[in-house]
């Protein structure tokens, strides 16, 4: 099987204080992005908001946060994201 199409990649830089999710729905919509795929991410958060797996509800961690992997599909019918994060203990 062939590759079909293009590819074409991003680099973006979040100021401090940005909602990640809410950026990177943004860029799908600005750059009209149908099948995207996260390739790696680096920085730090000031506020930790995440969804465990099983649960419904959002869980807030207190404190800053190191990015330690973010991966995920971006596409016109929404995003997916996987996240982990460290604090300044490492946990």
């Amino acid at each position: 099987m062939g590759l079909i199409g293009s590819v074409e990649t991003f680099a973006i830089r979040l100021r401090p204080g940005s909602d990640v999710r809410q950026q990177l729905e943004e860029l799908v919509k600005e750059e009209k992005i149908c099948a995207g795929t996260i390739l790696g991410a680096v920085g730090s958060l000031s506020k930790v908001c995440l969804r465990f797996a099983g649960r419904e509800e959002h869980t807030i961690l207190p404190g800053r946060h190191e990015i330690l992997s973010l991966s995920g599909m971006l596409g016109e019918d929404g995003i997916h994201l996987h996240m982990m994060v460290a604090n300044s203990e490492g946990e």
